[in-house]
């Protein structure tokens, strides 16, 4: 295969040797698929509405092969039309606390838009940042389903949210 050169300049050059240069801004529009030993990517969930009152609600979201996840988090992209409690874990199943334990994201306040908590630092309204759980669940060598599962109060009101998972190609 060429080596393939994208520039502003010049669009497209194909020249001797191999792989892939691009010198201009670059947009991906939809899924990205990352390979390469060490090199990151983001996996995001679909968005989740959240009804209201106490219930359960799960993000999942799909962690490749042979990665190791370096971090998780969740934020609210719609603001809840209500106040309460509401938690965010997760695991490897619905309600599963292999990677997050069960923390409090919200303290009976009104969940905001861009409210949002992560093993990263992003320190929500409760105060509680995400923590890794004690030996986490987080390297697989096959791909697998990892769930974000938030938890509301009764007093909670509706709004949405999407969960992201961070990974490195190991």
């Amino acid at each position: 295969m060429p080596k393939v050169t994208i520039t502003n300049a010049k669009g497209l050059v194909q020249s001797k040797g191999s792989g892939l240069v691009v010198s201009s801004a670059t947009a991906l529009n939809g899924a990205v698929t990352v390979s390469g030993t060490g090199v990151p990517g983001i996996v995001l969930s679909s968005t989740t509405s959240i009804i209201g009152g106490a219930d359960d609600y799960d993000a999942s979201l799909t962690q490749p092969a042979n990665t190791i996840i370096v971090e998780v988090g969740l934020v609210s992209t719609t603001a809840g039309d209500g106040s309460g409690n509401v938690t965010v874990d997760f695991g490897t199943s619905a309600g599963g606390q292999e990677i997050v334990l069960n923390t409090g994201i919200v303290s009976s306040a009104v969940w905001a838009v861009s409210t949002g908590a992560s093993t990263g630092g992003l320190v929500p309204e409760g105060a509680s940042a995400l923590a890794f759980a004690a030996a986490g669940a987080v390297h697989t060598t096959a791909a697998r389903t990892i769930t974000c599962s938030v938890t509301t109060s009764a007093t909670q009101g509706a709004g949405a949210y999407r969960a992201w998972l961070k990974y490195l190609v190991v």
